[in-house]
């Protein structure tokens, strides 16, 4: 018993020690950020990055730092990974607006189909575990439900048995946008290009282009992995729906 108290004692110290040094190290970042000293202040961002520090403060200054530094497609990756934890933040949607103005040559998103676009913003509302957690929700309230009356208990009596079977129906469906969701991550990501003047080959033209930083693309991960010829190149779509190869280190993954 004494071994686990010391061990326990031991992790819990030690948590709070790695998190007073994160502290110290953020609000150092922010303090050379006030200095105007961005690249310093941006290297300890990033480190906390590395360690695998997430926040949406952390996000959020680090693309501050970025956008007065003139790196335009840091700035926007990081506050596309604010607005991931919080994605209603009126200060991070603002200045992630105020960033994409910067891009000189936007690319243009092609416009879906309505019915494609509807569909995709119904599987889009929730994340994976949010329909699985929809879906775990709904079946246990419709056993409950069916329990409920098979033992007539008093509260379940007045809750018409075709409830459960509505409630059974909308798991089964939580699931199967639960598995649309996963497949799509399975299939591609979204990344942000953070290399200026990055090299795009669009192999239906044969010809090269360069695109500014900021612009984001879809990784294809299944023909990204097909694609052995040249490993630093990987096969993107453009949001104008233009498909081609790009090198790895010219993106950053969302």
């Amino acid at each position: 018993m004494s071994k686990k108290l010391f061990l326990l004692t031991c992790f819990v110290v030690g948590s709070l020690h790695v998190f007073a040094e994160q502290h110290i190290m953020f609000e150092k970042a922010n303090q050379l950020y006030r200095n105007k000293n961005y690249d310093s202040a941006i290297t300890l961002y990033q480190q906390m990055m590395e360690d695998g520090y997430e926040s949406s403060e952390l996000y959020y200054n680090a693309g501050n730092a970025f956008y007065r530094n003139n790196q335009i497609g840091y700035a926007v990756w990081c506050y596309r990974k604010a607005l991931q934890i919080h994605p209603e933040n009126k200060n991070y949607i603002e200045n992630l607006q105020l960033a994409k103005r910067r891009i000189r040559e936007p690319i243009d998103e092609m416009k879906n189909i309505f019915f494609v676009r509807w569909w995709k913003n119904i599987y889009s509302l929730m994340s994976i575990n949010g329909w699985a957690m929809c879906a775990l929700i709904l079946f246990v309230c419709g056993f409950i439900i069916l329990f409920g009356r098979t033992f007539s208990l008093r509260i379940f009596t007045q809750v018409p048995k075709r409830m459960a079977y509505y409630l059974f129906g909308i798991s089964m469906f939580s699931l199967w946008m639960m598995r649309i969701q996963y497949h799509q991550s399975k299939q591609h990501y979204e990344a942000i290009i953070v290399e200026p003047n990055a090299s795009f080959f669009d192999p239906a033209k044969k010809e090269n282009y360069k695109l500014e930083a900021g612009n984001s693309v879809r990784v294809h991960i299944k023909s990204t992995k097909k694609n052995q010829s040249n490993k630093d190149l990987i096969l993107v779509v453009l949001p104008d729906g233009r498909e081609g190869s790009i090198n790895n280190s010219a993106i950053k993954k969302l």
